[in-house]
């Protein structure tokens, strides 16, 4: 997620399917954009930057059983915004 003012217009054409936007040509997921922040999928860029920290993770609630939690990100169960996730959840502490 990146702040709305730190991105710039993307050109082309896209479209939106259920609040996911897409390539109209090939169907490749392009950023989601909205009020206040742009959902940039890190599997669409062709470099992916290794010098970001995550401040929280979304829909932990389907993390894969392998995949530990971010330790210094906050976690929220479903979409931070979604009504009954108001609560988010601490991250756990690092095992020592």
């Amino acid at each position: 997620m990146w702040p709305r003012g730190a991105f710039e217009k993307m050109t082309g054409f896209t479209s939106t399917y259920a609040g996911r936007s897409f390539c109209s040509t090939c169907g490749g997921r392009v950023p989601s954009i909205r009020d206040d922040e742009v959902e940039v999928m890190i599997g669409a860029l062709d470099e992916v930057p290794s010098d970001l920290t995550p401040e929280y993770e979304l829909w932990t609630v389907r993390r894969e059983s392998w995949l530990s939690p971010l330790p210094s990100a906050t976690q929220f169960e479903k979409d931070a915004e979604a009504p009954g996730n108001e609560a988010e959840v601490e991250p756990p502490e690092p095992a020592s």
